[in-house]
């Protein structure tokens, strides 16, 4: 699949550098994709204008050590100023929702991948910490990492953050998702 915002980011050469990385896979960014439902409608109309995230990218680790789940995965997405809460500056409430939405994306890629630690189930957010470290100024590439860094039984600890173009980290998060109880039950 060609992902439609490629040359766009390889048209830059830090987001160059960052796609040709042979650690990392690009992979579609589930949440842009219009479903027959009302799900990701956030992501896929509403966020997706030229105001808003204009362009958006999406690349996984590779299984390193452990075939059983994707590590990470990283985003690109161009901040345009219709995400301004103060001038030229994004607002907060939008980078907890990208800080939220990247972790929640790579659980959904585990959930997918066949004999993963989540193959399966779905999950949402119990909690979610984010920081603010420094304004996220728009109008901006931006990139943002999403790691799992542990799971046990229906517990899964995400981490996530926001770094500019020369990697100082404007904003992170750390969570825990939880497998929807009644699938839970039917796995095990």
């Amino acid at each position: 699949m060609v992902e439609p915002d490629l040359s766009f980011f390889q048209s830059i050469d830090w987001c160059r550098e960052l796609i040709a990385n042979p650690d990392y896979e690009i992979t579609p960014t589930l949440a842009r994709q219009p479903k027959n439902d009302t799900e990701d409608e956030l992501w896929a109309v509403t966020l997706k204008t030229p105001s808003t995230f204009s362009h958006c990218i999406s690349f996984t680790q590779q299984p390193i050590s452990d075939p059983r789940h994707i590590p990470q995965v990283r985003m690109l997405i161009n901040l345009g100023a219709g995400l301004n809460g103060h001038s030229n500056i994004c607002h907060g409430g939008i980078i907890s929702t990208i800080l939220d939405d990247a972790m929640g994306f790579l659980l959904v890629l585990n959930r997918n991948l066949k004999g993963g630690v989540c193959e399966g189930r779905s999950t949402s957010t119990a909690s979610l910490n984010v920081t603010f470290l420094k304004p996220v100024e728009t109008p901006q590439i931006v990139l943002i990492q999403a790691t799992l860094e542990k799971f046990e039984g229906r517990k899964y600890f995400c981490k996530s953050e926001v770094k500019s173009s020369t990697g100082v980290v404007l904003a992170q998060a750390d969570a825990l998702w939880i497998t929807h109880r009644s699938e839970a039950k039917a796995n095990l």
